[in-house]
C-alpha cells in the first residue's frame, strides 16, 4: 500500500502518522488480522521516513541558507589561496 504524501507539510505528516498509529492500536485491539496490521505497519513506516526526508531536507536548506548569509558559498571549492 503506497500513500500519496506529496504536497503535504512536515506537521501533516505529524498528523497523519499520529492517524495511522490511533488506526493501528485500534485494529489491534480488534482483533483484525495480520494482513491488515501490516498494512497499517507499513503505512505508518512509509510516512515516518517521508518525514524524516523532509526533516533532514529542510535542515540542510537551513544550513545552506545560513553559510550564503555568513558569506560562505559552498557551491565553491576553494582549493587555496594564490600567493605573489
Amino acid at each position: 500500500m503506497l500513500l500519496d504524501l506529496n504536497g503535504l507539510s512536515i506537521e501533516e505528516l505529524i498528523t497523519k502518522n499520529t492517524e495511522v498509529r490511533e488506526k493501528l492500536l485500534t485494529a489491534s485491539r480488534m482483533g483484525m488480522t495480520q494482513n491488515v496490521l501490516a498494512q497499517l505497519q507499513s503505512a505508518s513506516e512509509q510516512i515516518s521516513i517521508e518525514l524524516s526526508t523532509r526533516m533532514a531536507i529542510e535542515q540542510e536548506e537551513a544550513i545552506r541558507k545560513k553559510n550564503l548569509e555568513d558569506g560562505k558559498d559552498d557551491s565553491v571549492l576553494n582549493i587555496g589561496d594564490i600567493e605573489e
